[in-house]
């Protein structure tokens, strides 16, 4: 599977929502190892704006992906990314390191999967993973 983590650089998770990152960092979940694949900008951001109302954009610009992670998501934006196919996970936590350890360790308790069947999220499991 392939994430897009949103991002403010490569240390820290973007703090507001998903699609107001400047940039998104791409890993690739494959066989229990996670593998960073690159940097892509969003093409949306603007620091003086927010991007609301565009999921079909950012979507487009991250197809190759199944999951998206960040700290913040609005809630027609989930229901949304149901309707394209992509999974929305959502952390408290800052760290890109952190994401990575968790990945690499199978701890998920920090990482929750949005369930569009309950319409909240989840603690994410190990077997969510693959």
């Amino acid at each position: 599977m392939k994430i897009a983590v949103s991002a403010d650089d490569r240390n820290s998770i973007h703090k507001g929502h998903f699609g107001d990152a400047p940039q998104y960092l791409i890993y690739r979940f494959k066989n229990g190892t996670l593998t960073f694949e690159e940097e892509r900008k969003n093409p949306l951001f603007d620091k003086d704006s927010v991007t609301h109302g565009k999921v079909r954009q950012i979507v487009q610009n991250l197809q190759d992906c199944d999951v998206l992670l960040g700290r913040g998501f609005g809630k027609q934006s989930l229901i949304k990314l149901n309707e394209f196919n992509k999974v929305a996970w959502l952390v408290r936590f800052n760290s890109i390191d952190r994401f990575e350890d968790a990945m690499t360790k199978k701890e998920t308790s920090a990482i929750h999967r949005f369930s569009p069947q309950l319409e909240k999220f989840q603690p994410l499991r190990a077997e969510d993973l693959g």
